[in-house]
Protein backbone atom coordinates (compact mmCIF):
# COMPACT_ATOMS: atom_id res chain seq x y z
CA UNK A 1 0.00 0.00 0.00
CA UNK A 2 1.83 3.34 -0.93
CA UNK A 3 -0.48 5.74 1.36
CA UNK A 4 0.08 5.26 5.13
CA UNK A 5 -2.42 4.94 7.76
CA UNK A 6 -2.41 8.55 8.51
CA UNK A 7 -2.84 9.53 4.81
CA UNK A 8 -6.32 7.97 5.27
CA UNK A 9 -7.42 10.47 7.75
CA UNK A 10 -7.28 13.80 5.43
CA UNK A 11 -5.26 13.60 1.85
CA UNK A 12 -6.79 10.29 0.52
CA UNK A 13 -10.18 11.49 1.15
CA UNK A 14 -9.50 15.16 0.28
CA UNK A 15 -7.76 14.26 -2.95
CA UNK A 16 -10.50 11.88 -4.01
CA UNK A 17 -13.57 14.23 -2.79
CA UNK A 18 -11.76 16.83 -5.20
CA UNK A 19 -11.01 14.78 -8.11
CA UNK A 20 -14.93 13.47 -7.77
CA UNK A 21 -16.86 16.98 -7.13
CA UNK A 22 -18.73 17.73 -10.19
CA UNK A 23 -17.85 15.13 -12.03
CA UNK A 24 -21.09 13.54 -13.69
CA UNK A 25 -21.76 9.77 -14.70
CA UNK A 26 -19.17 8.43 -17.63
CA UNK A 27 -17.33 11.90 -17.48
CA UNK A 28 -13.58 11.66 -17.34
CA UNK A 29 -12.17 11.78 -13.37
CA UNK A 30 -8.85 14.09 -13.12
CA UNK A 31 -6.60 12.18 -10.33
CA UNK A 32 -3.44 14.33 -12.14
CA UNK A 33 -4.93 17.82 -11.09
CA UNK A 34 -5.16 17.09 -7.60
CA UNK A 35 -2.63 14.68 -7.17
CA UNK A 36 0.03 17.66 -8.80
CA UNK A 37 -1.97 19.93 -6.42
CA UNK A 38 -0.97 17.74 -3.14
CA UNK A 39 2.55 16.75 -4.42
CA UNK A 40 1.37 13.35 -4.36
CA UNK A 41 3.71 10.82 -6.16
CA UNK A 42 2.35 8.24 -9.22
CA UNK A 43 2.68 5.05 -6.92
CA UNK A 44 0.04 6.90 -4.97
CA UNK A 45 -1.72 7.90 -7.46
CA UNK A 46 -2.29 4.49 -8.84
CA UNK A 47 -3.06 3.05 -5.50
CA UNK A 48 -5.88 6.17 -5.28
CA UNK A 49 -7.10 4.87 -8.55
CA UNK A 50 -7.12 1.46 -7.97
CA UNK A 51 -9.28 2.23 -4.92
CA UNK A 52 -11.55 4.78 -6.14
CA UNK A 53 -12.35 1.20 -8.98
CA UNK A 54 -12.84 -1.24 -6.95
CA UNK A 55 -14.82 0.90 -4.36
CA UNK A 56 -17.12 1.06 -6.73
CA UNK A 57 -16.39 5.35 -7.05
CA UNK A 58 -14.80 5.01 -10.79
CA UNK A 59 -14.67 2.57 -14.34
CA UNK A 60 -11.51 2.21 -15.60
CA UNK A 61 -12.03 2.61 -19.53
CA UNK A 62 -10.63 0.94 -22.81
CA UNK A 63 -8.70 4.30 -22.89
CA UNK A 64 -6.95 3.83 -19.57
CA UNK A 65 -8.96 6.76 -18.34
CA UNK A 66 -10.80 6.48 -14.92
CA UNK A 67 -14.21 7.80 -15.75
CA UNK A 68 -16.83 8.23 -13.09
CA UNK A 69 -19.44 5.36 -12.19
CA UNK A 70 -22.71 5.24 -13.02
CA UNK A 71 -23.84 4.24 -9.55
CA UNK A 72 -23.99 6.52 -5.99
CA UNK A 73 -22.33 4.84 -3.04
CA UNK A 74 -23.87 5.01 -0.14
CA UNK A 75 -21.85 4.98 3.01
CA UNK A 76 -23.01 4.67 6.68
CA UNK A 77 -21.84 7.12 9.30
CA UNK A 78 -22.43 7.48 13.16
CA UNK A 79 -21.92 10.07 16.03
CA UNK A 80 -22.26 8.12 19.25
CA UNK A 81 -23.29 9.77 22.66
CA UNK A 82 -23.84 8.92 25.75
CA UNK A 83 -27.40 10.50 25.44
CA UNK A 84 -27.89 9.89 21.92
CA UNK A 85 -27.91 8.39 18.56
CA UNK A 86 -27.15 10.14 15.40
CA UNK A 87 -26.93 7.75 12.03
CA UNK A 88 -26.81 8.66 8.65
CA UNK A 89 -26.67 7.41 5.42
CA UNK A 90 -24.09 9.79 3.10
CA UNK A 91 -22.40 10.12 -0.11
CA UNK A 92 -19.30 9.80 -1.12
CA UNK A 93 -19.41 14.16 -0.49
CA UNK A 94 -20.78 13.99 2.65
CA UNK A 95 -24.30 14.86 1.72
CA UNK A 96 -26.62 12.93 4.26
CA UNK A 97 -29.56 10.90 2.22
CA UNK A 98 -31.34 10.10 5.16
CA UNK A 99 -30.73 9.74 9.06
CA UNK A 100 -31.91 8.61 12.21
CA UNK A 101 -31.58 10.76 15.59
CA UNK A 102 -32.29 8.80 19.19
CA UNK A 103 -31.76 7.76 22.65
CA UNK A 104 -28.80 5.96 22.97
CA UNK A 105 -29.51 2.21 24.50
CA UNK A 106 -29.19 2.92 28.29
CA UNK A 107 -28.26 -1.15 28.78
CA UNK A 108 -24.47 0.14 26.67
CA UNK A 109 -22.40 -2.68 25.43
CA UNK A 110 -23.52 -5.01 23.16
CA UNK A 111 -27.01 -3.23 23.17
CA UNK A 112 -25.60 -0.30 21.32
CA UNK A 113 -23.82 -2.07 18.82
CA UNK A 114 -27.11 -3.77 17.92
CA UNK A 115 -28.96 -0.59 18.19
CA UNK A 116 -26.19 0.76 15.58
CA UNK A 117 -26.82 -2.44 13.23
CA UNK A 118 -30.39 -1.41 13.53
CA UNK A 119 -30.47 2.09 12.35
CA UNK A 120 -28.26 1.01 9.65
CA UNK A 121 -31.25 -1.60 8.77
CA UNK A 122 -33.40 0.82 8.90
CA UNK A 123 -32.37 3.52 6.70
CA UNK A 124 -31.19 0.88 4.21
CA UNK A 125 -34.57 -0.69 4.23
CA UNK A 126 -35.86 2.46 3.83
CA UNK A 127 -33.40 3.56 0.38
CA UNK A 128 -33.53 -0.32 -0.61
CA UNK A 129 -30.32 -0.88 -0.46
CA UNK A 130 -28.62 -4.10 0.94
CA UNK A 131 -25.75 -5.09 2.54
CA UNK A 132 -23.13 -5.07 -0.46
CA UNK A 133 -24.96 -1.38 -1.14
CA UNK A 134 -22.97 0.26 1.59
CA UNK A 135 -19.23 0.61 1.20
CA UNK A 136 -18.10 0.90 4.40
CA UNK A 137 -19.13 2.74 8.32
CA UNK A 138 -17.51 4.52 10.83
CA UNK A 139 -18.41 5.57 14.55
CA UNK A 140 -17.44 8.40 16.38
CA UNK A 141 -17.76 7.21 19.93
CA UNK A 142 -16.85 8.95 23.44
CA UNK A 143 -13.29 7.57 25.09
CA UNK A 144 -10.45 6.86 24.03
CA UNK A 145 -10.58 4.42 20.60
CA UNK A 146 -7.07 2.70 20.27
CA UNK A 147 -5.60 3.07 17.19
CA UNK A 148 -4.52 -0.22 15.75
CA UNK A 149 -7.17 -2.52 17.79
CA UNK A 150 -10.24 0.06 17.68
CA UNK A 151 -10.82 -0.93 21.56
CA UNK A 152 -12.31 1.45 23.30
CA UNK A 153 -11.22 3.15 26.95
CA UNK A 154 -12.15 6.12 29.38
CA UNK A 155 -15.96 5.30 27.87
CA UNK A 156 -17.53 6.34 31.21
CA UNK A 157 -21.38 7.39 29.98
CA UNK A 158 -21.26 3.98 27.69
CA UNK A 159 -21.78 0.85 30.51
CA UNK A 160 -19.35 -2.06 28.98
CA UNK A 161 -17.92 -0.54 25.78
CA UNK A 162 -14.32 -0.81 27.81
CA UNK A 163 -14.80 -4.41 27.98
CA UNK A 164 -16.01 -4.88 24.17
CA UNK A 165 -14.29 -5.17 20.93
CA UNK A 166 -16.74 -2.82 19.68
CA UNK A 167 -15.05 -2.11 15.90
CA UNK A 168 -14.81 -6.57 15.57
CA UNK A 169 -18.50 -6.36 16.91
CA UNK A 170 -19.40 -3.39 15.02
CA UNK A 171 -17.76 -5.61 11.63
CA UNK A 172 -19.50 -8.55 12.47
CA UNK A 173 -23.33 -6.82 12.61
CA UNK A 174 -22.69 -4.86 9.82
CA UNK A 175 -20.99 -6.92 7.48
CA UNK A 176 -19.00 -3.99 5.75
CA UNK A 177 -15.33 -2.23 6.58
CA UNK A 178 -15.76 -0.29 10.23
CA UNK A 179 -13.48 2.46 11.71
CA UNK A 180 -13.91 3.78 15.25
CA UNK A 181 -12.83 6.86 16.24
CA UNK A 182 -12.84 9.28 19.69
CA UNK A 183 -16.02 11.60 18.98
CA UNK A 184 -13.79 14.89 19.29
CA UNK A 185 -11.89 13.68 16.52
CA UNK A 186 -14.38 12.73 14.50
CA UNK A 187 -15.41 16.61 15.15
CA UNK A 188 -11.76 17.77 14.01
CA UNK A 189 -12.01 16.05 10.24
CA UNK A 190 -15.46 16.78 10.23
CA UNK A 191 -14.49 20.83 10.54
CA UNK A 192 -11.62 19.90 8.06
CA UNK A 193 -13.60 18.70 5.35
CA UNK A 194 -16.65 21.31 5.62
CA UNK A 195 -15.93 23.47 8.42
CA UNK A 196 -13.76 25.97 10.50
CA UNK A 197 -10.84 23.97 9.27
CA UNK A 198 -10.82 23.58 5.53
CA UNK A 199 -7.64 24.22 3.99
CA UNK A 200 -6.09 23.74 7.44
CA UNK A 201 -2.79 20.80 8.37
CA UNK A 202 -2.61 21.75 11.80
CA UNK A 203 -5.37 22.47 14.23
CA UNK A 204 -6.97 21.64 17.40
CA UNK A 205 -10.48 21.11 18.12
CA UNK A 206 -11.71 21.77 21.72
CA UNK A 207 -15.18 20.32 22.67
CA UNK A 208 -16.17 21.63 25.39
CA UNK A 209 -19.89 20.91 27.14
CA UNK A 210 -20.49 17.88 29.43
CA UNK A 211 -16.79 16.79 28.91
CA UNK A 212 -13.72 18.39 27.78
CA UNK A 213 -11.70 17.31 25.43
CA UNK A 214 -9.52 17.85 22.35
CA UNK A 215 -9.12 16.68 18.54
CA UNK A 216 -5.46 17.20 17.20
CA UNK A 217 -4.26 17.07 13.94
CA UNK A 218 -1.22 17.94 12.48
CA UNK A 219 1.15 17.79 9.34
CA UNK A 220 -2.25 16.88 7.81
CA UNK A 221 -3.49 13.75 10.13
CA UNK A 222 -4.82 13.48 13.38
CA UNK A 223 -2.56 12.69 16.35
CA UNK A 224 -3.99 9.74 18.58
CA UNK A 225 -0.61 8.88 20.84
CA UNK A 226 0.18 5.42 21.30
CA UNK A 227 -3.30 3.93 22.77
CA UNK A 228 -5.47 6.76 21.44
CA UNK A 229 -5.31 9.02 24.02
CA UNK A 230 -3.97 12.02 22.85
CA UNK A 231 -5.87 14.95 23.18
CA UNK A 232 -7.34 14.11 26.70
CA UNK A 233 -7.10 17.46 27.90
CA UNK A 234 -9.11 16.41 30.67
CA UNK A 235 -6.46 15.17 32.27
CA UNK A 236 -4.38 17.99 32.56
CA UNK A 237 -3.51 19.29 35.85
CA UNK A 238 -5.38 22.18 36.20
CA UNK A 239 -8.40 23.91 38.21
CA UNK A 240 -8.26 20.96 40.32
CA UNK A 241 -5.46 18.46 43.06
CA UNK A 242 -4.48 16.08 40.52
CA UNK A 243 -3.52 13.72 42.85
CA UNK A 244 -7.03 13.79 44.38
CA UNK A 245 -8.47 10.36 43.94
CA UNK A 246 -11.57 11.98 43.42
CA UNK A 247 -10.69 14.07 40.46
CA UNK A 248 -9.29 10.61 38.15
CA UNK A 249 -12.21 9.43 36.35
CA UNK A 250 -13.08 12.87 34.91
CA UNK A 251 -9.53 14.36 35.21
CA UNK A 252 -9.03 17.44 37.07
CA UNK A 253 -9.91 20.08 34.04
CA UNK A 254 -12.93 18.17 33.39
CA UNK A 255 -14.14 18.31 37.30
CA UNK A 256 -13.96 21.91 37.03
CA UNK A 257 -15.57 23.07 34.27
CA UNK A 258 -17.03 20.50 32.65
CA UNK A 259 -20.66 20.77 32.77
CA UNK A 260 -21.39 18.98 36.37
CA UNK A 261 -18.05 21.23 37.82
CA UNK A 262 -19.72 24.67 35.63
CA UNK A 263 -23.03 24.03 37.64
CA UNK A 264 -21.33 23.49 41.05
CA UNK A 265 -18.72 26.63 40.74
CA UNK A 266 -22.65 28.27 40.13
CA UNK A 267 -24.13 26.97 43.49
CA UNK A 268 -20.74 27.80 45.36
CA UNK A 269 -21.65 31.42 44.81
CA UNK A 270 -24.95 30.96 46.01
CA UNK A 271 -26.62 30.56 42.67
CA UNK A 272 -28.45 27.82 44.61
CA UNK A 273 -31.72 27.46 41.56
CA UNK A 274 -29.24 27.13 38.51
CA UNK A 275 -30.16 23.43 38.04
CA UNK A 276 -27.76 23.14 34.59
CA UNK A 277 -25.54 25.00 32.25
CA UNK A 278 -28.24 26.70 30.20
CA UNK A 279 -29.65 27.98 33.45
CA UNK A 280 -26.61 29.76 33.83
CA UNK A 281 -25.98 31.15 31.03
CA UNK A 282 -29.38 32.11 31.06
CA UNK A 283 -28.50 33.99 34.31
CA UNK A 284 -25.72 35.31 33.31
CA UNK A 285 -27.57 36.67 30.32
CA UNK A 286 -30.32 38.44 32.53
CA UNK A 287 -26.92 40.73 34.06
CA UNK A 288 -26.28 38.24 37.28
CA UNK A 289 -22.86 38.78 37.98
CA UNK A 290 -22.23 35.87 40.04
CA UNK A 291 -23.18 33.74 36.45
CA UNK A 292 -21.02 35.90 34.62
CA UNK A 293 -18.18 35.29 37.14
CA UNK A 294 -18.69 32.02 37.27
CA UNK A 295 -17.79 31.77 32.95
CA UNK A 296 -15.34 33.95 33.10
CA UNK A 297 -13.53 31.58 35.52
CA UNK A 298 -14.09 28.31 33.65
CA UNK A 299 -12.94 30.44 30.16
CA UNK A 300 -10.09 31.48 31.93
CA UNK A 301 -8.85 28.01 33.18
CA UNK A 302 -9.74 26.69 29.60
CA UNK A 303 -7.45 29.56 28.21
CA UNK A 304 -4.38 28.09 30.48
CA UNK A 305 -5.05 24.36 29.05
CA UNK A 306 -5.23 25.78 25.25
CA UNK A 307 -1.99 27.43 25.82
CA UNK A 308 -0.51 24.24 27.37
CA UNK A 309 -1.52 22.67 24.29
CA UNK A 310 -0.30 25.83 22.12
CA UNK A 311 2.84 25.09 23.85
CA UNK A 312 3.45 21.70 23.26
CA UNK A 313 2.36 21.44 19.19
CA UNK A 314 1.47 25.03 18.02
CA UNK A 315 -1.33 24.56 16.33
CA UNK A 316 -2.26 26.97 13.65
CA UNK A 317 -5.90 27.42 15.16
CA UNK A 318 -7.51 26.28 18.15
CA UNK A 319 -11.65 25.81 17.07
CA UNK A 320 -14.00 25.86 19.91
CA UNK A 321 -16.65 23.52 19.65
CA UNK A 322 -19.18 21.66 22.00
CA UNK A 323 -22.68 22.76 23.90
CA UNK A 324 -20.40 25.31 26.08
CA UNK A 325 -17.76 25.64 23.73
CA UNK A 326 -20.10 27.56 21.14
CA UNK A 327 -21.56 30.21 23.38
CA UNK A 328 -20.78 33.74 22.03
CA UNK A 329 -19.51 34.33 25.61
CA UNK A 330 -17.04 31.65 26.20
CA UNK A 331 -15.05 33.13 22.91
CA UNK A 332 -15.51 36.86 23.43
CA UNK A 333 -13.70 35.76 27.24
CA UNK A 334 -10.96 34.35 25.46
CA UNK A 335 -10.70 37.03 22.49
CA UNK A 336 -10.32 39.20 26.05
CA UNK A 337 -8.28 37.22 27.54
CA UNK A 338 -5.87 36.59 24.68
CA UNK A 339 -5.58 40.04 23.46
CA UNK A 340 -3.49 40.81 26.66
CA UNK A 341 -1.54 37.61 25.99
CA UNK A 342 1.46 36.96 23.72
CA UNK A 343 1.61 33.28 23.49
CA UNK A 344 -2.54 33.38 23.03
CA UNK A 345 -3.58 30.67 20.75
CA UNK A 346 -5.65 31.96 17.41
CA UNK A 347 -9.75 30.91 17.90
CA UNK A 348 -12.05 30.61 15.80
CA UNK A 349 -15.62 29.09 16.07
CA UNK A 350 -16.96 25.75 15.43
CA UNK A 351 -19.01 26.04 11.60
CA UNK A 352 -20.82 22.80 11.73
CA UNK A 353 -21.63 22.76 15.79
CA UNK A 354 -23.30 19.92 16.81
CA UNK A 355 -23.28 17.98 13.42
CA UNK A 356 -18.99 18.07 12.95
CA UNK A 357 -18.94 14.75 14.20
CA UNK A 358 -21.32 13.11 12.08
CA UNK A 359 -19.58 14.98 9.08
CA UNK A 360 -16.48 13.69 10.45
CA UNK A 361 -17.79 10.33 10.08
CA UNK A 362 -19.10 10.34 6.67
CA UNK A 363 -15.38 11.70 5.97
CA UNK A 364 -14.01 8.67 8.02
CA UNK A 365 -16.29 6.43 6.03
CA UNK A 366 -14.96 7.22 2.77
CA UNK A 367 -11.68 6.80 3.64
CA UNK A 368 -12.56 3.79 5.48
CA UNK A 369 -14.16 2.29 1.62
CA UNK A 370 -10.91 3.27 0.05
CA UNK A 371 -8.45 2.05 2.25
CA UNK A 372 -10.15 -1.72 2.32
CA UNK A 373 -9.67 -1.95 -1.42
CA UNK A 374 -6.24 -0.58 -1.09
CA UNK A 375 -5.24 -3.26 1.05
CA UNK A 376 -7.21 -5.92 -1.26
Amino acid sequence: MAFSRFDFDMLVPDLARAALHGVKAGERIDLDAQASRAGVTSDKLRVLAAALTQAGFATAGADGALRRADRRVHLFAVDLGGTKLHAALVDETGEILDEIVEATDRRGGQAVVAQIGATCDALRAKAGLAVADIAAAAVGTPGAAHPRTGRIAMAPNIAGFDALDVCGALRARLGVPVRIENDVNMAALGEHAAGAARDLSDFALVAFGTGVGLGLVLNGALVRGAAGFAGEIAQLPLGADPFDRANYRLGPLETVIGSAGLVHAARMRGLDDVEDVEGLFLRARAGDARAKSTIGEAARTLFLALTAVRAIVDPERVILAGGIGLQPEIAAHLSRIGADHPFAPKFAVSALGPRAAIAGAASCAFAEALRAQSQS
